[in-house]
């Protein structure tokens, strides 16, 4: 019994290591990305997805696909300009995947009249590792009511 209960000991201390080391390249990736749409960084952003992600905006029909996804976002640094911070809630981690939520806030400004709209997300980000690099493969989000 003993030699069971060092064993369970011994394994769970190697994942959590695992787990901490996964959760801080999750955090990384989520802190490069939202750093990437402040500057416009259109390669750097597409870096973070997987090649066949998805992006369910709010209001507007699934996103599908790495060039669908950069068509996007190309729409949305040539017409805006973003002051966004995110803050992470929850990370979940399991041995291929991760689930993140949080909020985002700030604001997008207009570059036509230079309007600021303002920025109040929610959002669940499931992310997929392979070859021990994470990646988002779903992201959904609408307005923090």
């Amino acid at each position: 019994m003993k030699f069971c209960f060092a064993l369970l000991v011994l394994i769970s201390s190697c994942n959590t290591n695992n787990l901490n080391a996964d959760e801080k390249a999750v955090r990384s990736l989520l802190d490069t990305i939202i750093h990437a749409d402040n500057r416009a960084d259109i390669s750097t952003v597409l870096s973070c997805y997987r090649n066949d992600a998805v992006l369910m905006p709010p209001g507007k029909p699934s996103i599908t696909g790495i060039h669908a996804i950069e068509v996007n976002y190309k729409t949305i640094f040539a017409n805006s300009v973003l002051h966004l911070e995110s803050h992470i809630e929850e990370v979940k981690i399991f041995p291929s995947y991760a689930i993140v939520t949080g909020t985002n806030s700030g604001s997008v400004v207009l570059k036509k009249d230079s309007s600021v709209v303002s920025v109040s997300d929610k959002y669940i980000m499931l992310l997929n590792k392979q070859n021990d690099t994470w990646k988002i493969k779903k992201l959904i989000w609408n307005k923090n009511q």
